[in-house]
């Protein structure tokens, strides 16, 4: 076995495990192999399960395939705990395929089982199916959006209903709801503060309780859009509060829906992309899109600014163990004392010389796109717009 240490100018950095050398033939051998197609995925006790197999050889090394044709084969249908159920003989036709039937259990747990081809020198393959004693829906459950935007600290009202699939209501069932938040963030987020830890706030239930569906089978699920506490402002976020509702009929049949609000300090999202290549002399295409936080397009105006980033005068190796900076997880300064940029790394680069800026107004369904002449060197391209509530909103790339 091996272990590698390296070192450059006073810096060493050797490997987590060792590596081992042998002289393993890497050279691929032919192998036989049997593919199974059944007729369907799920099935009740009793139904029949129709299927149909293939059988080919493989030879990657010489880039030969073909099917296996007049080869007696044995396939076996086993249940979730391997045992077996029945097995059938079958005979490869001239094109490397044979066909048959199982019946699915009554006497035993339902579940996932297996239909392979067993013996040996035999093409081996296998299918799952499942068998299980379901019943078809009568009815379903629909959550609509809120009919009002949606603002943090405030009340949002959200209107559910439960019809039969005859048009028929489902009236005084019972609902039993909650409420999930999960935080998303910008996708610049993670390099623009590249000194610090990604946020991490996992889903919460913020809210739960029942309801009774009305006459015409509706309810409604109210709670308060809370945002994290422990998220900053400034990080962008937007909150996602996905609202569970489940409904037992009479009969304690029970279906389920759902429904995301988004809300965030800002009632804008603004994105920019750009090819991840690019080359001197080509003009630099980037595309703007404005949504809503549902992800609806939206006008917006405002202006696009490019930046030469300054670069350091000659290249910058990577420390070999990997830049190290303090993590304060708190709030107060210390949270986000920014360290020495780390030059080796584009993203710790500051702004430059503002180079090009060109104002814009994005079309219905938000989406914008510029087009500009660069010289060869880093750039950075960052947006600035307003929501409809006049809060600014930027956006940077990369």
């Amino acid at each position: 076995s091996l272990t590698l240490l390296v070192s450059h100018q006073g810096q060493s950095l050797s490997t987590a495990n060792s590596y081992y050398v042998n002289d393993h033939n890497s050279q691929r051998r032919p192998y036989e192999r049997s593919v199974f197609f059944t007729d369907r995925s799920l099935y009740r006790p009793g139904q029949t399960i129709r299927y149909k197999g293939v059988s080919y050889r493989i030879d990657q090394e010489n880039d030969n395939y073909k099917v296996i044709p007049n080869r007696d084969l044995t396939v076996v249908f086993r249940d979730r705990n391997n045992q077996e159920i029945a097995r059938a003989k079958h005979r490869t036709n001239d094109y490397g395929s044979f066909d048959g039937s199982f019946t699915a259990p009554r006497d035993r747990l339902m579940g996932r089982m297996r239909i392979q081809v067993e013996g040996a020198n035999s093409p081996g393959g296998s299918a799952m199916v499942s068998v299980e004693e379901y019943k078809r829906p009568k009815f379903q459950v629909t959550v609509d959006a809120p009919a009002e935007p949606a603002v943090l600290n405030g009340k949002v009202k959200v209107r559910g209903s439960a019809m039969g699939y005859t048009g028929a209501a489902v009236n005084d069932a019972e609902v039993r709801y909650r409420v999930v938040r999960q935080v998303r963030f910008p996708p610049w987020l993670r390099w623009h503060y590249w000194w610090r830890p990604f946020p991490n706030s996992p889903a919460q239930e913020i809210a739960h309780g029942t309801a009774r569906t009305g006459a015409d089978g509706s309810f409604e699920v109210e709670f308060t859009a809370k945002p994290d506490p422990s998220v900053a402002e400034k990080d962008g976020p937007t909150f996602s509060y996905t609202v569970h509702a489940d409904v037992v009929d009479g009969t304690g049949e029970t279906r389920s829906g759902e429904r995301s609000v988004n809300v965030g300090f800002v009632a804008l999202q603004a994105s920019l992309s750009a090819e991840d290549w690019q080359t001197a002399g080509k003009p630099v295409k980037v595309t703007l899109k404005t949504t809503s936080l549902d992800g609806e397009g939206r006008i917006a105006e405002g202006s696009l600014k490019i930046h030469r980033l300054k670069q350091p005068e000659q290249v910058q190796r990577a420390k070999l163990g990997g830049q190290s900076h303090h993590h304060f997880h708190g709030e107060g300064m210390m949270r986000d004392h920014k360290p020495e940029p780390d030059l080796s790394n584009t993203s710790s680069w500051e702004l430059g010389e503002v180079v090009a800026t060109q104002g814009f107004t994005t079309d219905a369904e938000g989406n914008k796109e510029f087009s500009f002449k660069l010289e060869e060197g880093a750039y950075r391209a960052v947006l600035q717009t307003e929501d409809r509530f006049g809060k600014e909103v930027k956006g940077l790339l990369p």
